[in-house]
């Protein structure tokens, strides 16, 4: 883990940053050098993130997120998510930063309660159905900021979401990043308020060229 250890160090003392998940084993050399494997970071500026690490896109479109981290040699991958992104809300994403805690491996990670709602976010919203692994995840994180042991099932989860979003005035926000997905008959079915972005018109262009570029493949 020695050179994750060094880069996160760095990162530590000079960048306002958090991972997003899976964080137990992101210090491990083994699962992320020179893999596909990438680690999930939400910041405060995306400029000082690549400044302070030498980050370089992995993509020719300046909206996407993903980027390759080279250290002595060897590669991390990065998805870089930061303020104003999209990826989350904008004002969500200024508490995450602030609520930010350094774990027992001194790396820092969203508090318990951000950690719980951005993860049923992410899992409801950004991806096309609510996995099992998900589901099972978000239902035990629901019982530690709960309190209790209740049965957790999707439409639960989707309520607690909802409540969440309402309570805090937080709307649905459409990411920077084109390849994000976003689950519009979800968001649409549960209600969910949307910011009115022009990421949207950009997305569609997006998917448009990509779809013109796999039909002449």
């Amino acid at each position: 883990m020695g050179d994750l250890r060094k880069i996160f160090d760095e990162l530590n003392k000079n960048c306002s940053y958090l991972i997003l998940r899976n964080w137990n084993d992101v210090l491990e050399d083994k699962v992320y050098a020179n893999t596909e494997e990438d680690i999930d970071i939400l910041c405060e500026s995306k400029q000082s993130f690549i400044d302070l690490t030498g980050a370089t896109s992995i993509h020719t479109n300046s909206h996407r997120d993903n980027y390759t981290v080279n250290y002595k040699g060897t590669k991390y991958r990065f998805d870089i998510r930061w303020i104003g992104d999209g990826y989350y809300p904008k004002v969500w994403e200024k508490k995450m930063i602030a609520n930010r805690q350094l774990n027992e491996n001194d790396v820092y990670v969203l508090s318990q309660a951000d950690y719980c709602h951005s993860l049923t976010y992410h899992a409801l919203l950004q991806k096309p159905s609510l996995s099992d692994e998900y589901k099972k995840i978000i239902g035990k994180l629901y019982h530690i900021i709960d309190h209790n042991n209740h049965e957790y099932d999707e439409n639960t989860i989707q309520k607690k979401l909802k409540e969440f979003l309402d309570y805090h005035s937080y709307k649905f926000s459409i990411p920077q990043d084109p390849a994000v997905f976003i689950n519009w008959n979800r968001i649409n079915i549960m209600g969910i308020r949307k910011d009115n972005d022009y990421r949207l018109l950009a997305r569609r262009t997006f998917y448009k060229i990509s779809l013109k570029l796999k039909l002449t493949k």
